[in-house]
């Protein structure tokens, strides 16, 4: 007591949705989490010089329990065994963070970041992606097609002879069922002229060593002359004026 410490801050740390008891990990994932620990220290027994840094064991009496320590590493099979431990997030416009691929080192071997990528990188890549089919589905069609996405409040403009048709955009690398929109993109899809809302889902990207990223294509939807629904849209924030 008494004695100076150091603080060090938790970087981009994420809130999970609602807390996760052990109870619940218990009941529901018991011999998922087992079945991960039992595998990985097959593999280990193969890497001598290698330690393992579970965060679960098997207790002889209670099943799963938590090892004690401060910090331990999360393996990527278990968050994929219980995705209530996935982070809030609004990554690009949706629930989950994106999943970091492999990566090819120089010498040929495959590598992995660790955890979930929140770098910006990554998702102005899958946006970017996500607009170039996009366009390449308008020219195809025969239309002249803008990106104004820097500053309108859509995505595209495609116009073909006297036809203009304004275009919103939306990429990820997952499955869609719902997307984030803003008061403007909703108000300019209500109020203007025809709007096609086009969604790209399951894009694949793959980080490079060099910091850059590799995109390939994605399942494109596109919605045409979409007008957004009120009994579709569901509030997440509001704007409250002082009195």
């Amino acid at each position: 007591m008494g004695k100076p410490a150091n603080t060090i801050a938790l970087d981009k740390y994420k809130a999970l949705r609602t807390p996760y008891l052990l109870s619940q990990l218990q009941a529901n994932h018991e011999e998922d989490i087992l079945g991960i620990l039992e595998g990985l220290t097959k593999e280990l027994v193969k890497r001598p010089k290698q330690k393992g840094y579970f965060p679960f064991n098997r207790h002889s009496t209670v099943g799963l329990k938590p090892n004690e320590g401060y910090l331990f590493k999360l393996p990527r099979q278990v968050i994929a065994a219980v995705p209530e431990l996935l982070p809030a997030s609004d990554w690009a416009g949706f629930d989950h963070p994106l999943e970091v691929s492999p990566v090819v080192g120089n010498n040929g071997a495959r590598q992995r970041y660790a955890g979930f990528c929140a770098d910006p990188v990554v998702k102005k890549a899958i946006e970017m992606q996500a607009v170039r089919q996009a366009m390449a589905h308008f020219e195809s069609a025969g239309y002249d097609v803008q990106d104004v996405g820097a500053f309108e409040s859509y995505d595209l403009r495609a116009v073909r002879g006297n036809e203009v048709r304004y275009v919103e955009v939306k990429g990820s690398q997952g499955a869609v069922d719902k997307v984030i929109l803003t008061r403007n993109e909703v108000a300019h899809a209500n109020e203007y002229g025809p709007t096609d809302l086009i969604i790209v889902a399951e894009i694949g990207w793959e980080p490079r060593l060099d910091g850059s990223v590799l995109t390939s294509d994605g399942i494109m939807s596109v919605y045409p002359d979409w007008r957004p629904s009120p009994e579709n849209l569901k509030p997440l924030s509001y704007e409250y004026f002082l009195d």
